[in-house]
């Protein structure tokens, strides 16, 4: 089967089935159909949107002195490594903005809202001060 600009499209895998199967027949002609229906490239570029619409990008503020505003995210499924009593299996990074100045932090992946708000204490505040905003990936940890 093949879209021309001027097809819409197919007519939904019972009736493309149906038609391909009054010339056709192959064992899997209806598993194949169904695949065929479900990945179409036209069909997905035409699909009604069922979500809202997506809010506009705004770029963020340009920054006129470091350690105003922050970039915050983990890497995690590190092997673990020890250090003293403590086993780490994940790094804290964070990063100024304007410098791009990194602190790596060594942690776990299991690190929680209270424990992430002592890191960037313990990093961060105590040296530069409260940053204006950080920016993160929006993950459970830092949105509580």
């Amino acid at each position: 089967m093949h879209h021309d600009d001027k097809y819409a499209g197919h007519f939904g895998q019972e009736k493309t089935f149906a038609l391909i199967s009054q010339k056709y027949f192959w064992p899997t002609l209806r598993k194949d159909t169904e695949e065929y229906v479900r990945t179409c490239a036209v069909c997905q570029k035409r699909k009604a949107r069922r979500h809202r619409p997506y809010g506009e990008l705004t770029p963020l503020p340009l920054l006129d002195k470091p350690w105003q505003e922050l970039t915050i995210d983990f890497i995690t499924d590190l092997p673990p490594s020890k250090q003293g009593e403590c086993v780490y299996n994940a790094i804290l990074v964070i990063m100024d903005r304007f410098t791009k100045m990194s602190i790596y932090i060594p942690t776990t992946k299991q690190c929680t809202s209270v424990e992430l708000t002592q890191l960037l204490s313990d990093k961060v505040v105590r040296h530069y001060g409260i940053p204006r905003g950080i920016v993160s990936n929006r993950g459970s940890v830092f949105t509580s």
